[in-house]
């Protein structure tokens, strides 16, 4: 979400009788977006003016301010992530900020049960914001593994029997490891690991 600012630019020139006139333009800006919030000149001769017009440009900007505020609140609340499905609410799709976590495969939050302190998951696992699905590259998704099935093969770090997910062979010692185990660098780092995607 972006942080709204006023912005005032002052223009200076010389009327027809020398009198310094100063000329201010408000703007309140977001995303590349200006808007003329108000047109105030002013010298020495209309003061009052100068007031009246800057609290009608103040109260404008308030109002424009509200309106960009309360417009990204709506769209933020309606981005839906279509297949996804909260794991503790079992909200599906997820509407708003979906929340994922990086170390298991296919564990999805919703903002609520994100923000809940017992979401019943691993505390030590980060969790990823991610606000509109839409807007991220496939590239980056994180490869759905639950369906990918080691079977006859047990991690030697955490004895997980079968591996679900990327299994990693130790081509030093010949032994496997699951995802969660080769991530957190349980087995020696020394030793080059194979990666195996498909169960063979």
């Amino acid at each position: 979400v972006g942080v709204t600012t006023v912005l005032v630019y002052i223009y200076k020139y010389f009327g027809s009788i020398n009198e310094e006139k100063q000329i201010k333009t408000v703007r309140l800006t977001d995303f590349n977006q200006i808007v003329d919030v108000g047109h105030i000149e002013f010298g020495d001769s209309n003061l009052e003016k100068l007031k009246d017009e800057l609290e009608k440009s103040k109260d404008e900007c308030r109002r424009l301010q509200n309106q960009l505020i309360t417009g990204k609140q709506q769209t933020q609340s309606i981005i839906q992530h279509i297949n996804i499905t909260c794991d503790r609410c079992f909200m599906s799709p997820i509407v708003g900020d979906r929340y994922r976590c990086m170390f298991c495969p296919n564990v999805d939050f919703c903002e609520n049960c994100q923000s809940a302190t017992n979401h019943q998951h691993d505390s030590k696992h980060p969790l990823m914001c991610v606000r509109d699905s839409s807007v991220y590259a496939s590239s980056i998704y994180l490869q759905n593994t639950s369906e990918l099935i080691h079977l006859n093969s047990l991690c030697s770090s955490c004895f997980v029997s079968p591996i679900v997910g990327i299994r990693y062979q130790c081509m030093t010692c010949k032994t496997n490891l699951c995802e969660k185990c080769e991530f957190l660098s349980l087995h020696d780092t020394s030793h080059e690991r194979l990666k195996i995607i498909r169960p063979q």
